[in-house]
């Protein structure tokens, strides 16, 4: 296996992907055994054997043994959750989020700026991704920081995938640039950030509306804009994914699927806090780079790396994640820049976290 640890959505069961996948074909072949042994003892047939009796007890008594098992493993993951929910309340006290949202607006001037994006093209005949490495891979670059894909449906509405990148501007001097660390405080805040704003009034712009189902996919910030834009309910999530994302303080709520992938050697994962419990599956794993490579740990090609391990993983609970999104349809493409100004205005048009 990969050494890839699962958190299950609801962060009731935490193991190893060896772990799952033991577990789970465990019940598999306990849940066929008694299938086949129901099977023979209901059987029309006259003739039974002098061992019959005892091979019956014999199937039984394996069964229980099998189930036994598997109901253990079960129990070893849950214990291992509820160390890791003890955990979380040691490191997050009360009133941690409030102080954090307090000390995020006093450095981004209490809102969000005003902001403007600019579309540039159309690509056409775009085939859907599949799975998640795919989905990552159309991660744009950091000039224009916002993809929208869209994909016609029976029923009139379109399938659409946004995609957005990480931080492009590393500065707090600078009030340009809403993809920054003013917006990377916010979003861990989970208070509205100029990011948010921006990849919302792509989506307009795009085209999207409120009944078409949207795929949100983010990688660092662009993953906590995401997320943010998945929980705000101005959009019919579909599902969403990120990557390297700093969002522990952003559980997700939402009734759709939800993966979070963390390098546990990633610092960017680590200062947005120690994960909330929520509904997302999170898994984790090394990165494989060097020590003290933060660049490597971090770095989207790294992270579609892990996602290829996730795509090829026999654990159900993974490959379960993306298989009911759209498959084999084409549509168009369209990405995205966008520049802000400072502004007090627009606060409620940005999408907050439940935060």
């Amino acid at each position: 296996m990969t050494g890839l640890v699962i958190h299950s959505s609801g962060g009731h069961r935490v193991a190893t992907e060896d772990l799952w996948w033991l577990t789970e074909r465990l019940e598999q072949v306990a849940t066929r055994g008694r299938s086949a042994v129901n099977e023979l003892r209901h059987t029309q047939s006259d003739y039974r054997p002098e061992s019959w009796q005892a091979l019956m007890t014999g199937c039984s008594r394996w069964l229980e043994d099998v189930a036994g098992i598997a109901s253990a493993l079960v129990a070893y993951s849950e214990q291992v959750a509820d160390q890791e929910r003890f955990r979380t309340s040691l490191v997050i006290g009360d009133g941690l989020i409030d102080d954090v949202a307090r000390v995020a607006r006093e450095l981004t001037g209490g809102g969000p700026r005003s902001v403007t994006v600019m579309p540039h093209g159309i690509e056409r005949d775009v085939p859907i991704a599949q799975g998640v490495a795919e989905r990552l891979a159309r991660l744009p670059e950091t000039d224009h920081p916002i993809r929208v894909e869209r994909y016609p449906l029976p029923d009139g509405t379109h399938h659409t995938e946004v995609f957005i990148s990480g931080t492009r501007e590393w500065s707090l001097g600078q009030e340009r640039d809403p993809f920054d660390m003013h917006s990377n405080l916010a979003l861990v805040a989970g208070v509205p950030a100029a990011a948010s704003l921006a990849a919302r009034q792509a989506l307009v712009r795009a085209g999207v509306t409120p009944s078409d189902p949207v795929v949100f996919v983010g990688h660092s910030q662009g993953g906590a804009v995401a997320t943010a834009l998945a929980e705000s309910g101005r959009f019919r999530t579909r599902a969403l994914i990120t990557a390297g994302a700093p969002v522990g303080l952003q559980p997700v709520t939402g009734d759709y699927p939800a993966l979070r992938i963390e390098h546990t050697d990633d610092p960017i994962v680590a200062l947005g806090g120690t994960s909330l419990q929520g509904e997302q599956v999170i898994v984790r794993t090394d990165s494989g780079e060097a020590p003290w490579d933060v660049a490597g740990a971090h770095g989207s090609e790294t992270y579609i790396d892990t996602a290829k391990r996730i795509d090829q993983s026999p654990v159900s609970v993974l490959r379960t994640l993306t298989a009911d999104l759209p498959r084999g349809t084409e549509g168009t493409a369209q990405v995205f820049d966008a520049v802000s100004a400072p502004s007090g205005d627009g606060g409620a048009a940005a999408g907050k976290t439940s935060q």
